[in-house]
C-alpha cells in the first residue's frame, strides 16, 4: 500500500483530496499539517493546553480541527489533532519526493 519503498506512505483521501500521511506505529495519535489548513480546507479550532513532542524533541502547539474527513479506503478516520509538522514534511520530500499531509498514529 505505500507509494515508497522509504518510508510507509499512505494515500488517504482528506476532504475529497488524495494526499499522503506517514504511517506511524510509535506515534500514539494522529496529526494532520496545521501549516496546510488553507490548502486542504480544514479548520483550526480551540487550541490545547499543553504541547506536544515529536521523536526529535521539538514541541509544537495543538489544535482541535473542524471541518476535516478523512478516509481509507472509502472507511472514515476519525479523531486527529493539528500541529505544525513542515519539519518532518520537508525531511519526508526530501527523502522520497512525497509531500504529507499528516502523520497516521499506530498505536
Amino acid at each position: 500500500m505505500s507509494v515508497t519503498d522509504k518510508r510507509l506512505l499512505i494515500p488517504l483521501k482528506l476532504n475529497g483530496k488524495v494526499v499522503y500521511f506517514l504511517a506511524d506505529t510509535g506515534a500514539s495519535l494522529s496529526l494532520v499539517d496545521s501549516s496546510q489548513a488553507d490548502d486542504l480546507k480544514f479548520g483550526l479550532r480551540n487550541k490545547l493546553s499543553g504541547t506536544i513532542t515529536g521523536a526529535g524533541g521539538e514541541t509544537g502547539e495543538v489544535w482541535h480541527v473542524k471541518d476535516l474527513e478523512v478516509e481509507f479506503d472509502g472507511k472514515k478516520i476519525y479523531q486527529f489533532l493539528a500541529t505544525d509538522i513542515s519539519n518532518v514534511r520537508e525531511s519526508i520530500k526530501k527523502e522520497t519526493g512525497y509531500t504529507i499531509a499528516g502523520i497516521l498514529g499506530l498505536p
